[in-house]
């Protein structure tokens, strides 16, 4: 059991419980007792508001033992700060959810060698689990282990196909096999993954980090994936996603280390936005970053490749495409030998009117952005300047790369006069240039840049690199 803790950390769990994934109880359930919690026991609360207190060291299966309190009535299970040890696999039932004081607080570790953590094999299958704010971590970096999450074909009638399962923030440590699978016969749909990381987890024996093996499972998004792998066990790199069916959006990745192949997909529907490629100890150059078979859709809108922190250059679907249209049975060669040098990063809090001056005079559709510090964190396209530049417009504030902060009416007159947007304000200094540079400009209906050669094609508005691919 974790050790009582002192004042200080007392009052930040209860600080915590405020902003983490325990406090987020909905209607009909109430808020965990936090004593409980800071002397290292599970918290289970049913829709009938009756709670159950779970010892770890009373059972191999504390984690489990805490769900099945909430069978049948539905709840959550709140972990504590440090680390519960449960043997696995754990089974969710419908409408529950296991919760955390945040990824670097609480921490459930599956001890067994080859046993999944988080499983999904219940007949009726389980719907609407929530998991949010703590650590998976597998039984150890040299250890064998299962499926950190995996949903698993019971024979059930697809019907009850799981559905709405929500993730929120969640870190996946120490995981010998693949991180998260779904397998064939299959189809989870309409499940939301806000932030998942991995980390030390090696799956160059396996499909991906991440396997999408169903051929079905629609309206399925991930916001940001993010992951460092290892090869110390199998001594090969990791594929991120493999994908055989469904439908996958995923906002933003970032990836580095042993991966290998970013992406392998076919039969299915796939859009990736941004897309981070820092690779360091490869096992051995993958044949193409991005793979894309038969009967289905992909698109990944641009690779970010980075040597250490610095970026040294970017690789769009186009330059991938066009290089394999080029000579299909080609060698393998390095991503450096296809990418376009990275542009000149931009400052987090430069105002919106320079970025659109620099992408209207350069021949890049987007901007690496660091911060004071010359970290990289994130970049900027033309189609986000464009909404944020709208958003302005609707409500005035202070427009920067980094974030809007809230102009006061004394700033307002000091600038030049209240009632005026930053917007209004920015293209008033620099008229010239934004009037000239951008008069000639639309935005294309496919990819959202700006480009001043659009044709009509199948009724939308296409630029070059569009009608390209």
């Amino acid at each position: 059991m974790t050790a009582p803790l002192d004042r200080r950390s007392y009052l930040g769990v209860l600080l915590a419980s405020a902003t983490a994934g325990c406090s987020g109880w909905g209607e009909g359930v109430s808020t965990p007792p936090s004593e409980p919690l800071t002397r290292g026991h599970i918290v289970a609360i049913g829709r009938d508001l009756e709670t159950t207190i779970v010892e770890p060291n009373d059972s191999e299966a504390p984690v489990q033992d805490a769900l099945d309190t909430v069978a049948e009535s539905g709840g959550r299970v709140c972990l504590p700060p440090g680390v519960v040890r449960d043997r696995g696999p754990i089974r969710p039932y419908r409408n529950t959810g296991i919760y955390g004081y945040g990824m670097n607080v609480s921490v459930l570790q599956i001890t067994r060698s080859n046993t999944d953590g988080i499983r999904f094999d219940r007949s009726p299958r389980a719907s609407r689990v929530q998991l949010d704010g703590f650590e998976l971590r597998g039984p150890g970096r040299e250890a064998d282990s299962g499926v950190a999450i995996h949903f698993c074909d019971s024979d059930a009638d697809p019907v009850s196909d799981p559905a709405d399962f929500s993730l929120g923030r969640l870190y996946c440590w120490a995981w010998n096999n693949t991180v998260y699978r779904v397998d064939e016969g299959v189809g989870p749909f309409q499940c939301r993954h806000d932030f998942l990381r991995m980390d030390d987890c090696d799956a160059g024996d396996e499909r991906a980090l991440i396997e999408w093996r169903s051929s079905y499972g629609p309206a399925n998004w991930f916001g940001t994936v993010v992951a460092y792998p290892s090869a110390d066990r199998s001594e090969a790199d990791s594929v991120l996603l493999h994908q055989r069916g469904g439908e996958i959006a995923i906002g933003d990745i970032t990836t580095g280390t042993t991966t290998g192949r970013l992406v392998d997909t076919r039969n299915g529907h796939l859009r990736v936005g941004r897309l981070h490629y820092e690779p360091v100890g490869q096992r051995s150059v993958p044949r193409s970053l991005v793979r894309i078979g038969p009967n289905g859709t992909a698109r990944v809108d641009d690779v970010l490749v980075l040597r250490g922190d610095e970026p040294v250059g970017h690789v769009s679907a186009h330059d991938v495409l066009e290089t394999i249209g080029a000579d299909p049975d080609r060698e393998p060669q390095p991503v450096e030998s296809i990418m376009q040098p990275a542009p000149d990063a931009i400052d987090a809090e430069s105002d919106l009117s320079d970025v659109l001056a620099r992408l209207s005079t350069s021949d890049v559709d987007r901007l690496p952005v660091t911060n004071g510090d010359a970290e990289l964190v994130g970049v900027v396209t033309e189609s986000d300047v464009i909404a944020a530049a709208s958003n302005v417009v609707s409500e005035p504030r202070a427009a920067t790369v980094g974030g809007p902060e809230p102009v006061t009416e004394a700033e307002e007159n000091a600038i030049g006069g209240a009632g005026q947007t930053a917007v209004e304000r920015t293209m008033s200094e620099d008229a010239d240039v934004t009037s000239e540079e951008f008069s000639n400009q639309s935005v294309c209906e496919s990819c959202g840049i700006l480009s001043p050669d659009l044709q009509v094609v199948n009724g939308q508005s296409i630029c070059p690199d569009c009608r390209d691919v």
